[in-house]
């Protein structure tokens, strides 16, 4: 808003010095038509009426060099007027822009009331009776007169009129100008103080904003510490529960072991007592039974033994004695003796 404000007002500045530039050089080209036209007003100074009549008597003229120019050309679409410019100005200060305004708005009221007094008070400036009077030397006649008087009244009244509607006077545009200037002062002395403002605002809240993270940051420290420690005790605490856990379960295990194993030991003892009993009874009766069976054998071996000796034996006496009947007595002694050692060695 404030660089549309500004562009607008550099394009009015600029025509204002293209009008300024064209009339000025419009002026030196001028020359006067009428030099006895004398001032009827009394309240006006002898400058401010040759001024006036300088500028009356160059008024056709300048008429003419506007209107041999460029018809194209549009000498007002670079002039707008200020009321927009400080309409649009009053987004930005709406109090500035209602005091510029309402100056403005009174500036124009007496632009347009200044207008409206020299279209009225252009023939004061005339000297009416000196135009009549070269008129009547000239050799018009009264009526004559009266009417050319008239008609140049008249016409020099509309092209007035037209000059004050369509030209803004030198006076006005370096109204405007400073107008503009100390708005544009005002402004830039304002957009500097909410620069200014806005970039302590920001400082304050950036400070503001470090403060904030850095208690945050330190809050968000001390939550982790506090949760890690947490953390760490309560796995430690963990840790030394599963460490009681597990020595309660090897000591139940050593436990249940040793039961099993004297349980088991006392079983299978029991049992090697009643086979080691079972086994030396039956061995004892094996052995029992072996030595009767042994004797019984060596009784019957012995019996059958005793009976082929004494077969033998009884075989071995009647040899002898048959022996006997036939041998001598000495051999037949021999003979005994040898059957008899004979025996005794089996």
């Amino acid at each position: 808003m404030i660089k549309q404000i500004l562009r607008d007002v550099l394009i009015n500045k600029n025509a204002i010095m293209f009008q300024t530039t064209r009339r000025a050089k419009s002026s030196v080209r001028l020359q006067s038509f009428h030099t006895g036209l004398t001032c009827k007003q009394d309240k006006y100074s002898p400058s401010d009426t040759k001024k006036v009549l300088s500028f009356y008597d160059n008024i056709n003229s300048i008429l003419n060099e506007i209107n041999s120019s460029d018809d194209s050309y549009d000498h007002t679409q670079y002039f707008r007027n200020s009321q927009d410019v400080q309409d649009q100005a009053q987004d930005h200060n709406q109090s500035q822009s209602d005091q510029a305004i309402e100056n403005l708005t009174v500036l124009n009221e007496v632009i347009n009331e200044q207008h409206v007094d020299a279209k009225k008070a252009a023939e004061n400036f005339l000297d009416t009776y000196g135009i009549y009077s070269q008129l009547c030397n000239a050799g018009f006649t009264d009526s004559q007169s009266k009417i050319i008087l008239s008609l140049l009244t008249e016409e020099l009244n509309s092209q007035v009129h037209y000059l004050s509607k369509n030209f803004s006077p030198q006076q006005d545009l370096e109204n405007d100008t400073y107008l503009f200037e100390a708005a544009q002062s005002e402004l830039s002395v304002e957009i500097n103080g909410y620069r200014d403002s806005n970039l302590s605002d920001l400082m304050n809240s950036s400070i503001f904003l470090k403060r904030l993270f850095n208690s945050l940051e330190d809050s968000l420290n001390i939550q982790y510490q506090l949760i890690d420690n947490s953390m760490k005790l309560e796995i430690d605490q963990f840790k030394h529960e599963n460490n009681l856990t597990n020595k309660k379960l090897n000591i139940r295990n050593h436990d249940l072991n040793n039961r099993i194993g004297t349980e088991l030991m006392s079983g299978i003892k029991s049992e090697i007592e009643s086979l080691r009993w079972a086994i030396t009874r039956a061995g004892v009766l094996a052995l029992l039974s072996m030595v009767f069976s042994i004797l019984v054998c060596f009784n019957v071996s012995q019996r059958s033994a005793s009976k082929e000796e004494i077969e033998t034996a009884a075989e071995k006496l009647v040899e002898t004695q048959l022996r006997r009947a036939h041998l001598p007595a000495e051999t037949v002694h021999n003979e005994y003796e040898a059957d008899w050692d004979e025996d005794q060695e089996v």
